[in-house]
């Protein structure tokens, strides 16, 4: 497996990063470095999507050698969420639709890949609030270590104001190049490449 080495360059904002770019929260139950109770996922975004690299332990199963489909739907909500912020827009999950494939094996390398489909006009209700609105649908696949699809997912975004101290949470830094070709030879991610788009 590849050695996940990052240089240390921390910026405010997604958008002052460099193109091919690690992010994470501190605390974050699916990306937080430092949250040894949760995924420790690595997400890294480029000038088309997010990338979400994950190994879940046996702790985070359903049935016995079947990942629960709940952290599964975090890991790409996870994964979607980064799409649409590598763009600068803050949002919250208005809905999720999850397609469940296969099971996901506890112990293996999971790869999701999510990307902004399209970008709509505010809400109703919502043109009246500075900074608030629609942003659109993001969809992902989260891939196994064969390129098999384990899930499908589709969510809808909502821009939100966010103070400046989240933005001092989130922190990004330039992606070491084997996490970049770690994630370039991932099995069946070519078959996806024609799906994802440079953004709305």
């Amino acid at each position: 497996m590849p050695n996940f080495r990052l240089m240390r360059i921390v910026h405010p904002h997604p958008h002052d990063a460099v193109r091919s770019t690690v992010h994470w929260t501190p605390g974050c139950f699916v990306c937080g470095r430092e949250n040894t109770a949760g995924l420790q996922a690595v997400v890294v975004t480029d000038g088309t999507a997010a990338y979400l690299r994950v190994t879940l332990a046996d702790r985070f199963v359903g049935i016995p050698g079947s990942l629960h489909g709940g952290v599964i739907a975090a890991a790409l909500d996870e994964a979607m969420w980064y799409a649409a912020y590598r763009y600068g827009i803050p949002s919250v999950t208005g809905s999720l639709e999850i397609r469940f494939v296969r099971p996901g094996v506890p112990g293996k390398p999971l790869l999701a890949v999510a990307w902004v489909e399209t970008k709509e006009r505010p809400a109703a209700g919502q043109q009246g609030i500075p900074d608030s609105g629609r942003i659109g649908r993001a969809v992902a696949r989260l891939l196994d270590v064969e390129g098999r699809i384990v899930a499908a997912a589709r969510g809808r975004f909502v821009r939100v104001p966010v103070p400046d101290a989240v933005h001092r949470v989130l922190r990004s830094e330039p992606a070491a190049p084997d996490v970049l070709d770690d994630i370039a030879r991932w099995p069946g991610l070519d078959a996806l490449r024609g799906r994802i788009t440079g953004g709305p």
